[in-house]
């Protein structure tokens, strides 16, 4: 081989160095960035089954406050009859006694 051969190849050998730190400046730039994207849907998975929780959580509480309005309805409508029943047997009593 020749001096001028050697340049030559040592000047390909150079551009190829040259070409392939940038493809893995890229390649390393890239891999950053999918880590960044993967924590950020890792949080927001993370999130969203906070949220689901706190969604069950409210149905539970809002079915619990449903039931107890029917509960204190049905024990407000007992009561009402029980009094009114009550006021017709005392009354059909008095006047079976006099």
């Amino acid at each position: 081989m020749t001096n001028e051969e050697i340049a030559v190849t040592l000047t390909e050998h150079g551009q190829h160095i040259k070409s392939n730190t940038h493809r893995i400046d890229e390649l390393e730039e890239a891999q950053k960035e999918m880590r960044d994207l993967v924590r950020s849907v890792d949080k927001l998975a993370q999130s969203m089954q906070t949220m689901a929780n706190e969604q069950d959580r409210q149905g539970k509480q809002l079915d619990a406050l449903e039931t107890a309005k029917n509960d204190t309805f049905k024990y407000w409508l007992r009561l009402i009859l029980s009094s009114v029943a009550t006021g017709l047997i005392g009354y059909a009593l008095a006047m079976f006694i006099k």
